[in-house]
């Protein structure tokens, strides 16, 4: 009897490893992901890996689109790289804005640049998306610094997200000011939970999504949307200004990669020494990032994108105007261009351009803050208006 209900246990077990192989051999088939998007990196923290493919899908409510993000075996959105020399070669630095994995390919503001550029100047053009979800403009320039040299480009362009770029700099402890107010690098450690995230990332996709889902049920987010209670930018400012203590104080434990919070404490208090220390990290990195650019003799632009908190009437963040009277729309946007001013490096500041035309659905919204189609179409031709000022139809040819 005992012999038979070991036996019976053995072929349960047996057809249950066989079921779950087969559903794993499936979801790799129908839905095919690599283990792992990102890998861990010594400079950079993480990065995305050559030729690693996942799925971005909208909430119902941004259409429930469902986009494909393949990165080329070079480690960039988009096609493969074409030789040096053959087109107009501009890469464009930056973070989720950039890389865009909430937008096909032709809809991303740097396929949108492309396209432009090549038809306004009847010269071919190749602008390389070197965006990273999650990054800030310390991870950017960090990798612009490391593939100047192999890449070889023609122009730069750093882009720079107002809704949390400056906080990005505190959450990263990737860098500090010192007495002096200059630049130092520091070491870093990853909390054991990134660490653990990293590691379960190389699961099978079958027990990556278990987990997903114990995470989802254990956290309370079956029913989707932001956080009511902390979706506030009073919240928000409370939240930057506990990290800012932490990091002030010399914590280099880095506890969230890819999570970002409006920085309303920069925004509802400008004037602070949290908000003054911050921009001047900025000043200090895109003097940094310059004086690489310069050494290389490559041009080098600024883009600065507006948050939605900022540019929309109606978006779902709103700062109580009573609560803060002293609020002003433009102050995150104008602080990175003080911050540019500063470094020496031209810039286009898309806040003007934005507000003229918040009544057109320039971001998506829906615990979304990213830009739309369109958003990226409207920055995409004010960049070639503003990169043709700045450089000329002649100051760009392969190889330039």
């Amino acid at each position: 009897m005992r012999a038979d209900s070991v036996k019976k246990c053995l072929l349960l077990g047996l057809a249950l490893c066989i079921t779950l192989g087969l559903m794993e051999v499936a979801l790799r088939v129908f839905y095919p992901t690599k283990a792992a998007f990102y890998e861990l990196c010594e400079l950079l923290i993480y990065r995305p890996i050559a030729g690693a493919t996942k799925l971005f899908v909208h909430p119902p409510e941004n259409s429930g689109e469902r986009i494909w993000v393949r990165m080329n075996p070079d480690g960039f959105r988009g096609a493969p790289l074409r030789e040096v020399g053959e087109a107009i070669r501009v890469v464009v630095y930056g973070d989720s804005c950039i890389m865009g994995e909430f937008s096909s390919v032709p809809d991303t503001y740097v396929q949108q640049l492309e396209d432009k550029l090549t038809a306004e100047l009847d010269q071919p053009f190749e602008v390389i998306n070197a965006g990273v979800t999650g990054y800030g403009p310390d991870q950017a320039i960090l990798r612009m610094q490391q593939e100047l040299s192999t890449l070889q480009p023609d122009l730069v362009i750093l882009a720079l997200f107002a809704h949390n770029d400056f906080g990005d700099l505190i959450r990263n402890r990737m860098f500090r000011l010192g007495a002096d107010g200059e630049l130092k690098a520091q070491e870093i450690e990853l909390s054991p939970d990134i660490l653990a995230e990293f590691r379960r990332a190389q699961w099978p996709i079958l027990g990556k999504y278990a987990w997903l889902q114990f995470e989802r049920i254990r956290a309370g987010l079956l029913t989707g949307g932001p956080d009511p209670i902390t979706h506030t930018p009073t919240v928000y400012k409370y939240l930057w200004e506990s990290d800012f203590k932490d990091f002030i104080t010399g914590d280099v434990q880095v506890t969230n990669l890819l999570r970002d919070y409006y920085d309303a404490d920069m925004a509802l208090a400008p004037d602070a020494p949290r908000s003054v220390y911050k921009t001047d990290l900025l000043t200090a990195l895109l003097e940094k990032a310059a004086n690489s650019t310069r050494d290389a003799d490559v041009p080098f632009l600024i883009v600065i994108i507006p948050s939605p908190v900022d540019i929309c009437d109606q978006f779902e963040i709103q700062v109580d105007r009573d609560r803060h009277p002293d609020y002003r729309r433009a102050t995150l946007t104008d602080l990175m261009a003080q911050s540019a001013d500063e470094a020496g490096v031209p810039h286009l500041n898309l806040f003007p351009t934005f507000r003229e035309q918040r009544h057109q659905r320039l971001y998506f919204g829906h615990g979304d803050d990213h830009w739309t189609a369109l958003g990226q179409r409207i920055a995409a031709r004010e960049t070639t208006d503003f990169i043709l000022d700045q450089l000329g139809s002649k100051g760009l040819r392969p190889g330039g």
